[in-house]
């Protein structure tokens, strides 16, 4: 406790509890021979995760009484399921400081992310990185929403994250002006993201044109191939289903309510 109470005074991370050795573990179904098929765990000191423990658990309950974190955000406090983060960059303590975070604690964070090191088991050599939030920590969920909520709050329409996964709505009666609507809130995310030094990877963008039914709506003959939304520097033509996180939808959903 004594510990916590000096880190969060000072600013400071204890060098220390910085290095982490890294296991992979393979992902069902992936190409063993790529690195996208395997997933990369952190293992830290046991004492720096108890005080990784005790400061998110003061910031997800700050968070959640100052409103900061929307119902749109899951993953970043105990009642939703976590996934790591991917990044983070040296923007994170200006971030912090802009939402009204104390000054010693956005220094905490800021020092919490650099000068790290990390190992893999089965090599020898040990690699420093300025950069990133370690998969496995208990504080890196909560840094990494917070870090990410300008990404949720958008000018128009909806948006949802998942931790590293992020969802647009955007809905129009008609389709070429829907497609306008899309590719504008592409466009803005795709900013947003590169002003926080965050990447929106085109091959993992994925889009569903859901049309209009029901009475009293005029049908379309409008192909579903030229609804396709532009942003990230190509051209996202809707595919007839796409999955989120664990749920899969498709074009023959009705806008209205759905149960799933």
């Amino acid at each position: 406790m004594a510990i916590c109470s000096a880190d969060l005074t000072l600013g400071v991370f204890p060098s220390a509890f910085k290095r982490a050795t890294v296991v992979t573990l393979s992902k069902p179904g992936r190409d063993p021979r790529s690195y996208k098929g395997w997933r990369p765990i952190s293992l830290l000191s046991v004492f720096g995760k108890g005080i990784e423990r005790m400061v998110a658990r003061r910031m997800t309950a700050a968070a959640l009484r100052a409103g900061l974190l929307p119902p749109e955000v899951a993953g970043a406090h105990s009642n939703s399921l976590c996934l790591g983060p991917s990044s983070v960059t040296y923007k994170l303590c200006s971030v912090l400081l802009d939402q009204g975070w104390p000054e010693s604690t956005s220094l905490l964070a800021a020092d919490f992310c650099t000068a790290r090191s990390f190992s893999f088991r089965w090599a020898r050599s040990t690699f420093r990185t300025d950069s990133g939030l370690p998969q496995g920590s208990p504080w890196s969920p909560i840094l990494f929403a917070l870090f990410t909520l300008p990404l949720v709050r958008p000018s128009q329409g909806a948006a949802f994250a998942y931790m590293d996964d992020h969802a647009q709505h955007t809905w129009s009666r008609d389709p070429f002006q829907l497609v306008y609507h899309a590719s504008l809130r592409v466009a803005e995310l795709c900013e947003k993201a590169q002003g926080l030094g965050l990447r929106i990877d085109p091959r993992k963008t994925d889009a569903l044109y859901i049309p209009l039914r029901g009475k009293g709506v005029t049908k379309t003959r409008t192909e579903t191939s030229k609804i396709h939304v532009t942003g990230g520097g190509q051209d996202v033509v809707p595919s007839h289903s796409i999955k989120w996180l664990v749920v899969t939808l498709d074009s023959r959903l009705s806008p209205k309510a759905q149960v799933l």
